[in-house]
């Protein structure tokens, strides 16, 4: 039985999550969202690239880079369940200023202690 408009929803329930404040509303990525989330990852998303915290996978060469990120996000959804998770979002400003996933990403993992934690991305 379908339950909502969209029927990815009805079959993975986080699709139709959103967090919403301001004029920014962060939702969980989809397959569509992944062609512009790999251009950004392909070319230089940090001002200074030799700061300490640039994360390491961003060392990689491109392709290794956007075939390891294809490969997290669809991870994470084959391997949702209820006691451990990881959602992946992305941002889309209202503004018509930014779009997924430029203004903001961020992964919230659920911890098997229960605990909630939020791990900025790109």
């Amino acid at each position: 039985m379908t339950t909502s408009t969209d029927p990815l929803v009805d079959i993975y329930p986080p699709f139709g999550l959103r967090i919403s404040h301001g004029d920014m509303t962060l939702r969980v990525f989809r397959d569509a969202d992944l062609p512009e989330y790999l251009d950004l990852l392909s070319g230089p998303i940090f001002a200074d690239e030799d700061v300490d915290w640039v994360f390491p996978w961003y060392e990689s060469p491109v392709p290794e880079r956007r075939r390891n990120a294809v490969q997290a996000h669809w991870g994470w959804r084959a391997s949702f369940r209820p006691e451990d998770w990881t959602l992946a979002f992305g941002g889309v400003c209202r503004r018509g200023v930014g779009r997924l996933p430029r203004c903001l990403g961020g992964e919230l993992r659920k911890a098997p202690s229960g605990a909630l934690g939020v791990v900025a991305g790109p």
